[in-house]
């Protein structure tokens, strides 16, 4: 990885920007959830307040870059997703498959987390935070989801695994 003095890192040869990671969260929130162009503005301007105080990328060579974010850098795949129109937001019915908030944020967390595990506790702290305040903003888990992406599914079972084997 290499520094350029701004917020953008060379990483394995491709260029990240603060600006990937925003559009790979907003993109895919947008993606499941249908969001209002509005709400697409509000959730990109927590997200880059966010990632600007976490000093990401800045804060230094990433341990490994999540798949969405890669995908985002290589072919902006969530900016353009930021682009389409979609089906309009609906609330949940008893038809819908959901995932509960905090199985959404553990996702975001992580993809965060791998690609920097030193992240300090009061860091951590207001990333589970600002991805809680922006899920609730959105209505998560009220808000029907047109898909549920697989990281999130992966914390839903972690979740249920946890509760399983909890005393």
């Amino acid at each position: 990885m290499t520094d350029t003095g701004t917020d953008t890192y060379a990483f394995d040869g491709f260029i990240v920007e603060r600006h990937h990671w925003v559009s790979t969260i907003t993109g895919m929130l947008n993606s499941a959830f249908c969001l209002s162009t509005t709400e697409q503005y509000d959730v990109g301007r927590v997200l880059t307040k966010l990632f600007t105080t976490l000093q990401i990328p800045e804060r230094g060579e990433p341990v490994t870059l999540p798949m969405p974010v890669v995908q985002e850098v290589h072919s902006r795949l969530y900016s353009e997703a930021l682009t389409t129109t979609s089906a309009a937001a609906r609330p949940v019915t008893d038809r819908d498959c959901i995932a509960p908030l905090e199985a959404w944020r553990n996702a975001l967390e992580n993809m965060v987390t791998v690609a920097y595990p030193r992240l300090q506790p009061a860091d951590r702290a207001l990333l589970v935070k600002s991805f809680d305040d922006i899920l609730k903003a959105i209505g998560v888990p009220r808000r029907a989801a047109q898909f549920i992406p697989e990281p999130v599914i992966a914390a839903v079972r972690d979740l249920e695994d946890a509760r399983a084997y909890s005393c």
